[in-house]
């Protein structure tokens, strides 16, 4: 509010429950609403050992189950078939090899841990938008900020996630556990 950039934690399970958590804090919500630029949410999880980790072709039901949880972690619910076939698309056009997804698993050698080696960071960014804005000033519930910044192109954690999954960086085991 003076001007300064102030970066701080707080111990939250996502970012859209930070605004709620703040004003149980009795921090002010116009206050809030105007001082607040954006809320990022990380969570640590494992890499797969680039030397040893074993890459076999997603099945089908792979693919659907993820497309499921990558759309559920978003709107609460399972995707129509439209929906379904919308995400799995969008996979292909970015991370395919030949038409092909695939997936990475630990095997362990010497140079890891197991099939693992260093951490990566899941990530999901709530912008602090008009709309956000809004929602803090009227105390809204953590649901609609999450659901803001879904129409506003944000993803969950779950969904980064994800997406390091078929990128190859880490495995669902990783997942499920940092986004239980």
């Amino acid at each position: 509010m003076t001007g300064h950039l102030v970066l701080s934690t707080l111990h939250t399970n996502s970012a859209a429950e930070t605004v709620s958590r703040l004003i149980d804090m009795d921090v002010t919500a116009f206050n809030l609403s105007d001082a607040l630029l954006a809320i990022l949410a990380q969570r640590l999880t494992r890499k797969l050992c680039p030397a040893c980790s074993r890459k076999d072709e997603a099945s089908h039901s792979d693919i659907e189950g993820m497309a499921d949880e990558y759309y559920h972690s978003s709107h609460g619910k399972l995707p129509g078939k439209h929906e379904r076939i919308e995400i799995i698309k969008k996979w292909r056009d970015n991370f395919a090899e030949n038409d092909k997804l695939f997936l990475r698993h630990p095997v362990g050698c010497k140079l890891c841990n197991a099939g693992y080696k260093g951490m990566v960071g899941l990530y999901e960014l709530l912008e602090v938008t008009g709309t956000v804005k809004q929602l803090i000033r009227t105390h809204a519930a953590a649901s609609e900020y999450l659901s803001a910044g879904i129409a506003e192109g944000m993803i969950t954690m779950k969904q980064d996630g994800i997406e390091k999954v078929l990128r190859g960086i880490t495995d669902m085991e990783q997942v499920h556990g940092a986004c239980a």
